[in-house]
């Protein structure tokens, strides 16, 4: 059985559209393709174009639906009822029940909603996916169980056990997504904890030879935190914020962000011990 539901990140409430909610029925769903925009290069003498890395454009998911109402006059109510729904300042998710692991952040584009008769319209909304991807519902904090209803088959996750948290200065993250990790632009929350082993004071930042190193080998980006890190203090790079027990502490870093390639990252943390290490993400799909 089909199904949609609206999900509002900044309130938590999930909708689910469907006659016996709002009295609109969700017969189905076309998601369009991924588009790539690419600057090509003319040089001199070079045979043809040389190709630039691409960029992933908005996409468009349409959504067919037919609304019923009572009479004439509950007709125009159940209009109105379905603008109050769909129109939002702020962007939301939809999800899909044939597609239970991955919802996209959206905008609807203006629509009008035909009379079949008095008493039922039928109406197409073009959602614009503003990001240009799709988004899984759990993180890599989530469990990655049945049961917890929120993976699916085609999220790169079946087969092997993943960890995202972990007690050792060597490890590996897997993203299971089909786009690179990077903080400036998408979710990522690193918590660290533990005991840095030589913290620096401020005059002695510039050296870059001490202080608590997260490293990342496959992408090369490192983050280094300077004064001494105690136990009992939690340091958490939220996207871009680096903060310490809650407060922004950037001035106290080397100002580098750790991004996540696709598949496989191999990380070290030096200058450190006694750790705990979590990696929180959503997984990002074409």
């Amino acid at each position: 059985m089909n199904g949609m539901y609206i999900y509002k990140p900044d309130t938590g409430e999930q909708i689910t559209v469907s006659k016996d909610t709002i009295g609109v029925d969700f017969l189905s769903h076309i998601l369009s393709s991924p588009e790539v925009e690419t600057e090509f290069i003319n040089l001199a003498g070079h045979d043809g174009m040389i190709d630039t890395e691409g960029t992933f454009e908005s996409r468009k998911i349409t959504c067919h639906f037919v609304a019923q109402a009572k009479d004439l006059h509950d007709f125009y109510l159940k209009q109105q009822e379905v603008y109050g729904l769909f129109f939002d300042r702020k962007g939301y998710y939809i999800r899909f029940k044939r597609m239970p692991g991955i919802q996209y952040m959206v905008k609807p584009l203006p629509f009008d909603i035909t009379k079949a008769n008095f008493k039922t319209g039928k109406f197409d909304i073009e959602f614009n996916v503003f990001r240009g991807y799709g988004e899984s519902i759990g993180t890599s904090l989530s469990p990655f169980t049945t049961d917890s209803e929120l993976w699916q088959t085609g999220q790169g996750l079946i087969g092997t056990e993943f960890e995202y948290s972990f007690a050792t200065n060597r490890f590996k993250v897997f993203n299971a997504g089909d786009f690179d990790i990077n903080p400036n632009f998408h979710d990522l929350l690193i918590t660290i904890t533990g005991k840095s082993e030589n913290g620096l004071r401020p005059d002695d930042f510039a050296s870059n030879t001490g202080g608590m190193q997260l490293y990342n080998q496959t992408t090369g980006d490192r983050f280094i935190y300077y004064p001494a890190l105690n136990e009992g203090e939690v340091l958490t790079i939220d996207g871009v914020y680096p903060k310490l027990n809650g407060i922004e502490s950037g001035r106290s870093t080397n100002h580098e962000l750790i991004t996540l390639r696709k598949g496989w990252n191999a990380f070290e943390i030096l200058n450190a011990s006694r750790l705990n290490v979590s990696f929180d993400f959503p997984f990002l799909y074409k």
